[in-house]
């Protein structure tokens, strides 16, 4: 697992985007929160992490390098498991720099990281994790019936807490996973 840990690191450091993703979170929270005086910036701040999850994954798709990947790691388990954990330390320490919540950020990253894994495409897993999160607060407020409005509002990523959050995260990095070692790579 280390080793494991040391590529996707490397990988991690040596392109300009995730720098720019997690400066761009930073800058999002703060801006927002000093706009709306309070702590909601995290809300935008948020998007930018579920970008610079799902590329962690799916940039390796996109150029064929998860077949370089899978070969040095045979155990499809561990670049998986070694992208969102990678992934934690940077993140959390935007969360802290931008005062935001920062195991809710951590949990976006990886829900993310489970969602690439599953689509395979930026675009498509892009979608679907801004479409998880920003979605159901909308269709929340426009349903009439108060049971399921509650129902939304207790089981969506960005409204349910950190238990849906954590819920959905571990529910899409499992299914990754399996998704992982079952199909094709390329």
């Amino acid at each position: 697992m280390r080793d494991a840990l040391r590529a996707e690191w490397t990988k991690l450091c040596t392109t300009w985007a995730p720098a720019g993703l997690l400066l761009a979170a930073v800058v999002a929270t703060v801006a927002l929160g000093v706009a709306l005086h309070g702590t909601e910036g995290f809300y935008l701040g948020q998007a930018p992490i579920a970008v610079l999850g799902v590329l962690t994954v799916s940039g390796e798709y996109g150029t064929a390098l998860i077949g370089v990947t899978l070969a040095a790691m045979p155990d499809r388990r561990l670049p998986l498991a070694a992208k969102a954990l990678t992934l934690t330390g940077p993140v959390a320490v935007a969360g802290l720099v931008a005062r935001g919540p920062v195991v809710y950020l951590v949990l976006i990253a990886w829900l993310s990281v489970g969602v690439a894994a599953i689509v395979r495409d930026s675009g498509v897993a892009i979608g679907v994790v801004l479409g998880l999160l920003y979605l159901p607060p909308i269709v929340s407020a426009t349903v009439a019936d108060p049971h399921v409005h509650r129902l939304i509002d207790r089981t969506a990523p960005m409204t349910g807490g950190l238990g849906a959050l954590a819920a959905w995260a571990a529910a899409a990095l499992l299914v990754g996973t399996l998704v992982l070692g079952r199909r094709e790579v390329c």
